[in-house]
């Protein structure tokens, strides 16, 4: 089998359109192009991987495409499974649960288009995606220079490194793309975890991404980079990594349940003020929902999408800055710890059905999405989670390779 999309014949035509493409999507999260291109692309590139289906079929591929994108999109589901229940009880009108019901379908479409690419280009792809995204962020990087200088972009990053939380200005403003500095991050993680990172071309990948992450320098995304790398580190020394797939589980439940009831009592507000940490407006963010939920067991959510509406209706901030918080206030507090369970389940099914090698890579980025849900809204980031999902296939075709099954899709990747 040759990869469609990359086949000889055809030379580069297939991966410089696709880099061309991944450009514009890029330029449309850093929101320099409307947000719907980005769905386009998406649209485009699961057209183009049918169209190749149909003309020169690979079942055994296909299926494992999609298998993982179904196993990946598991807690997206969920929560709109659940969240269909409670507007079906709350008898809401049936235009509410359409705009509800949005972003997961963003979701499906997403995760059809990491399939997409994965069936057309192996496992090349994620390499193209990174080229793409590479020149998206250069030219966000080339305009920041022309409109304010090098030296002030360097004079006000060099603040942002010795003061970590003081304010800057505009030049590292144009620098803040928050959307796909998170998933430069998953990249930096890649090339750590399954030591890519070291070798030929891929060694350039790595450090691109790590340029790029390092020029955003998102707190909360080094923290989680950290953490990820700690995590792969024991999850590879542990014999018992089933249940360390269970304890994960278990903590971070409790945790972000911990979390929860931190932000809803004050406790955290309180606990920042004495440190003297900036909040950066959360706090009043928090305080603006209180009155829409309670910290119970008994409270079941108002649903998915819940505090975007609210925000829109009532003028205030529709952003709650914590995935955990506004998951809470969607899903209740038994939804939201099955919830949080249900992100387990793909680590259950990769490292069972590819080996640990393989599932490293795909428990530290959990780790990693775990840790930046405290502080920021990356559940539905566009480029994070597709990022995450293509390595993620990479490094199953890895590790169909390694267990030597040359019958799989996988074995000529």
């Amino acid at each position: 089998m040759k990869d469609i999309g990359a086949r000889r014949s055809a030379g580069m035509a297939g991966p410089l359109l696709f880099i061309l493409l991944m450009l514009v999507s890029g330029l449309s999260v850093c929101y320099r192009l409307p947000v719907w291109v980005r769905y386009a692309v998406d649209v485009i590139l699961i057209a183009w991987a049918a169209a190749a289906f149909l003309i020169r079929p690979q079942r055994k591929r296909l299926g494992f495409c999609l298998t993982l994108a179904a196993v990946c999109l598991i807690p997206f589901l969920f929560a709109w499974l659940w969240s269909l229940g409670v507007w079906v009880i709350r008898l809401e009108e049936p235009a509410y649960i359409a705009r509800g019901s949005r972003n997961t379908l963003y979701m499906l479409v997403n995760a059809l288009f990491v399939g997409a690419v994965f069936y057309l280009f192996g496992r090349r792809g994620a390499a193209y995606v990174l080229c793409g995204m590479a020149l998206a962020n250069g030219a966000m990087l080339a305009q920041a220079v022309a409109k304010e200088g090098v030296l002030t972009l360097a004079r006000e990053y060099a603040t942002l490194l010795l003061t970590w939380t003081g304010q800057t200005g505009t030049a590292i403003a144009r620098l803040e793309l928050h959307d796909i500095v998170f998933a430069w991050g998953a990249f930096v993680i890649y090339g750590l975890v399954s030591g890519k990172g070291r070798r030929g071309r891929e060694r350039w990948g790595t450090l691109t991404a790590a340029f790029f992450f390092v020029l955003s320098l998102k707190r909360i995304a080094v923290a989680g980079v950290i953490l990820a790398c700690v995590a792969a580190v024991i999850w590879r020394r542990i014999s018992g990594q089933r249940c360390f797939l269970w304890v994960m589980a278990v903590a971070g439940t409790a945790a972000a349940l911990a979390w929860v009831d931190l932000v809803r009592s004050g406790a955290l507000a309180q606990i920042a003020a004495l440190l003297h940490i900036n909040m950066m407006g959360r706090e009043s963010t928090y305080a603006m929902y209180d009155a829409v939920y309670e910290f119970s067991p008994l409270y079941m959510g108002r649903g998915i999408r819940f505090v975007y509406e609210y925000g829109l209706l009532n003028g205030v901030s529709s952003s709650m800055h914590s995935v955990y918080v506004e998951q809470f206030i969607a899903l209740g507090f038994i939804g939201m710890a099955i919830w949080m369970l249900t992100m387990m389940i793909p680590l259950f099914f990769v490292s069972g059905r590819y080996g640990g090698r393989a599932a490293a890579f795909l428990v530290a980025v959990t780790v990693y999405l775990l840790v930046t849900y405290v502080t920021d809204n990356t559940l539905f980031h566009y480029p994070v989670n597709t990022v995450i999902w293509l390595l993620t296939m990479n490094e199953c075709a890895e590790g169909g390779r390694v267990h030597g099954d040359c019958d799989d899709p996988y074995a000529d990747i």
